[in-house]
């Protein structure tokens, strides 16, 4: 996506924020949780704002505490599943109560910090414990011992489980497991707490801005390395993506999949993390931090919090096609596997984007891309041939005389004659030659090719002809005509030995949606053929019988295989078809429950958000 395309659009949350009706304040520090946005101000106030999700902006302050120590808050983190608030004023770490944001006291009280983050893959088994790891300096005389100290939280206390020396100031944290990304005066570490292992990165220019670091995905982080360039590092520290070319006054990053977005001063910058390149800016003066808080990412300026609400994707990938950007609507449809959607839903927008690609491929003369664009994409050929019928060669209309005749003589009597003619003329050929000679296999295509396109033809007359002439594989295309698929699948199966081309009728015969009961029905008779004990050969049909209960594409009932099949078969023969079987009832199961719990909490939500706008 190049930047003249928008990905995402800046709305305003809460503008020109007060305490009561008079008195303004100055935001430092932002966190937004379970619908409340909690605002750390320049002189010691933690305020709580009621998020509507209808209007989509932050109503007057619902409540707010002055936690008295008269410096700024400078870090405020939530952690919902405790009910706390932690907050980093006048280098002490405060905790407040989530409901009423009164102070929590937990006995030990910790002083001296500078930076803290939560560990967003903690290592505890504890659901209800939370891993956070804070930045501690200890000032012995005119010398500084830093620290890294890793915690234990739960709602009753706060328990040190590792210190870590380290040799310069931190200045930023960044948590994933056992792994702690650092940014120091000087460089980027790679700290794993549990071993106590300290990995050199990469140098940090923390004389032109503070050194930045954010987790991206799982052991892996992104940091304002030198240079003005934004490198992804593994736990291992190496580095497996290129680096971002961003401004040098980056004051913030976060992630929202696949994007990376960036703030300085005076615009935010939004790249892929697919490609690495730009692909939108916008203009926001006073921008003091950014962060994705559970799928919403807001931007923090000195007296307001606005959000980057992401263009839906189907938008975004219309925008790119009509600037005939292809490959950068194909990453983009690649990369959006996360979008909510159902398998099914995303596969035919994503087939839609490769034919639209193809035709841009195609009007700029990309033969081969279009061509495999159109391939991937399903495309009807013939379809494609009316559209472009300059592109198709001269010879194009030399088609084969048996279609040619189906298309332009419309009468029963001449399509009953010329089928009655091929089989004559297959008699007299087989009789004079062998029946796997060329001449043969020419003849019977264009009989068969007849029989399958025509519609005009006496099925009854031309059967006799091809049951008198022992054709077995056209007898069974007519019996399907005819509607006698079990005498059809019958031949397949103990005529022609074909068990593949059975199952391939039972697919193709019914392949529409509205024909789903047809299609079982077609699947049992086979299923019922296979096992039919007056057959000669049933030992020999036990394995297709198998191979047919654990194929994908069949679709049987398992009742009903259960009453059909022998009882001298044991339960390890069958185990893959039951298996199959409970997992599809289940997932079936589990899909409706998930759909009727997520229908369920949208009533839910609504019914308060509209219970709350009456009340006001």
């Amino acid at each position: 996506m190049s930047a003249n395309s928008k990905a995402f659009e800046l709305w305003s949350v809460a503008e020109k924020v007060t305490i009561g009706e008079r008195v303004r304040v100055k935001v430092e520090c932002i966190e937004f949780r379970a619908k409340s946005l909690y605002l750390g101000t320049n002189e010691s106030f933690v305020i709580e704002l009621k998020y509507n999700s209808f209007t989509k902006r932050c109503e007057d302050s619902l409540r707010f505490k002055y936690l008295g120590l008269k410096k700024p808050v400078v870090t405020i983190r939530a952690v919902c599943i405790l009910e706390r608030i932690l907050c980093i004023c006048d280098s002490n770490l405060i905790v407040l109560n989530q409901n009423d944001l009164e102070v929590i006291s937990y006995g030990n009280k910790l002083k001296n910090i500078s930076v803290l983050c939560l560990n967003e893959n903690p290592l505890t088994p504890n659901p209800f414990s939370v891993e956070l790891c804070i930045a501690r300096i200890v000032e012995l005389c005119i010398a500084r011992r830093k620290q890294l100290i890793v915690y234990n939280m739960t709602s009753e206390k706060i328990i040190a489980v590792k210190e870590i020396s380290l040799p310069e100031f931190v200045l930023s944290l960044s948590m994933d497991g056992q792994y702690i990304c650092v940014g120091t005066d000087s460089q980027f570490l790679i700290v794993d707490w549990d071993s106590g292992h300290i990995q050199d990165v990469c140098t940090s220019d923390s004389q032109i801005a503070v050194p930045v670091s954010k987790r991206i995905t799982k052991h892996e982080f992104l940091i304002s390395g030198p240079s003005s360039l934004g490198l992804f590092v593994k736990s291992t520290g190496i580095s497996e993506r290129p680096p971002i070319q961003w401004t040098s006054d980056i004051v913030s990053i976060a992630y929202s999949h696949p994007y990376i977005i960036s703030l300085s001063d005076s615009l935010i910058s939004i790249f892929s993390v697919v490609d690495q390149q730009l692909k939108q800016r916008i203009s926001l003066t006073g921008g003091l931090y950014l962060d994705n808080f559970d799928g919403s990412v807001l931007i923090a300026t000195i007296d307001s919090v606005y959000e980057l609400r992401p263009i839906p994707w189907e938008k975004q990938l219309q925008s790119l096609l009509k600037l005939k950007k292809v490959k950068e609507a194909l990453d983009l449809s690649h990369n959006w596997r996360e979008a909510g959607l159902s398998h099914e839903n995303y596969h035919q927008i994503l087939m839609k984007v490769k034919r639209d690609s193809a035709f841009i491929e195609l009007s700029f003369k990309h033969f081969d891309e279009a061509k495999q664009l159109f391939i991937e994409s399903n495309a009807d050929v013939l379809e494609l041939l009316d559209l472009y019928p300059d592109y198709i060669p001269l010879n194009h209309k030399l088609e084969t005389p048996v279609k040619y005749f189906v298309d332009n003589f419309q009468n029963e009597k001449f399509h009953t004659y010329l089928a009655l003619k091929y089989i004559d003329q297959l008699v007299e050929l087989i009789q004079r030659n062998d029946i796997e000679s060329e001449d043969v296999k020419q003849l019977r295509q264009r009989l068969r090719v007849l029989l399958r396109e025509s519609t005009l033809y006496k099925t009854k007359i031309v059967l006799e002809k091809v049951i008198e002439a022992k054709l077995d594989y056209e007898s069974a295309l007519l019996y399907g005509r005819l509607g006698d698929h079990e005498r059809a699948l019958t031949i397949f199966v103990r005529q022609l030995n074909d068990y593949k081309l059975a199952q391939q009728y039972c697919t193709e015969l019914y392949s529409s949606e509205k024909q789903l009961k047809q299609r079982y029905q077609l699947f049992h008779t086979l299923l019922g053929i296979y096992l039919d004990i007056d057959q000669r050969n049933v030992n020999e049909l036990v394995s297709p019988a198998l191979q047919l209960l654990n194929s994908e594409g069949s679709e049987l009932d398992p009742i009903r295989v259960l009453h059909m099949i022998p009882q001298k078969w044991t339960l390890s023969m069958i185990d893959h078809f039951l298996n199959k079987a409970v997992r599809q009832s289940m997932h079936g199961l589990r899909q409706s429950m998930v759909t009727k719990g997520v229908v369920w909490v949208e009533v839910y939500e609504i019914v308060l958000e509209w219970t709350h706008a009456c009340d006001v």
